[in-house]
């Protein structure tokens, strides 16, 4: 008997470990599926006024990447310890299309995100995967409190353009069924 293959995206910003995201992966492991977690950090790009007088844009540049580094290392240690296979890669851009645009790539079954606060909340607080929640994704979503459960969905959503012969969005995975919840 072959285990269903479920493939998750978590995507990281710096400073922000994943606690929930990662219990959500384990949990899925639980309860019998094959999970594989992609796990990206994604750093919003330098700009001027992000660099400090007396340091280099490089020198800022490889502190980031370095903190990225560890935040991965951190994250990926207990998927390790449950024989959950993970990849990790570092993005530099707009952290919500950066995510949809890797999980798309990935072919990711779902984006895990952690839990999605009132959107004035979001804006207040810097949350930089809100805009996820309000804006076409190919990819479903799944926000998670810090014990890793299922808090909210968001089906995935494609352009009515891209279905042959159809006038209206449908999901894009009608035969993957959603966790429970």
């Amino acid at each position: 008997m072959t285990q269903e293959l479920l493939k998750l995206l978590i995507p990281l910003e710096p400073g922000h470990a994943p606690r929930g995201a990662i219990r959500y992966a384990l949990r899925r492991r639980a309860e019998g599926l094959d999970v594989r977690v992609a796990l990206v950090h994604i750093s919003p790009p330098l700009r001027g006024g992000d660099i400090l007088w007396f340091r280099t844009r490089d020198e800022v540049a490889a502190f980031r990447t370095q903190m990225a580094h560890t935040l991965l290392e951190e994250a990926t240690a207990p998927l390790s310890a449950e024989g959950i296979p993970s990849r990790t890669e570092l993005l530099e851009g707009d952290p919500a299309f950066e995510a949809a645009d890797a999980a798309e790539r990935l072919d990711s079954d779902e984006i895990v995100l952690p839990r999605q606060y009132p959107r004035w909340i979001s804006l207040l607080a810097g949350d930089a995967f809100a805009p996820l929640w309000h804006r076409q994704c190919d990819v479903p979503l799944v926000s998670v409190d810090e014990d890793g459960v299922p808090l909210r969905r968001k089906p995935a959503i494609v352009r009515a353009s891209t279905i042959a012969g159809s006038t209206h969005a449908a999901s894009r995975r009608p035969d993957h069924p959603p966790a429970p919840g």
